[in-house]
């Protein structure tokens, strides 16, 4: 996450910081729904492609 938002793929720090939370909660479900809520808007389509599947690999 950190890399996304220093690279300014996730451009917006609440996103970032809310994204993060949900992680550290361990709520990929509300991960998956906030990121592709956010993707084209404050979440690149790059991050967001990244993300996805790094989160599809952690609920597998």
């Amino acid at each position: 996450m950190t890399r996304f938002d220093d690279t300014k793929w996730i451009d917006n720090a609440g996103i970032a910081d809310s994204l993060q939370d949900k992680l550290a909660n361990n709520d990929l479900k509300s991960f998956v729904s906030e990121l592709k809520a956010q993707c084209g808007k404050h979440t690149s389509s790059e991050a967001a492609k990244y993300l996805l599947r790094d989160a599809q690999y952690l609920d597998a």
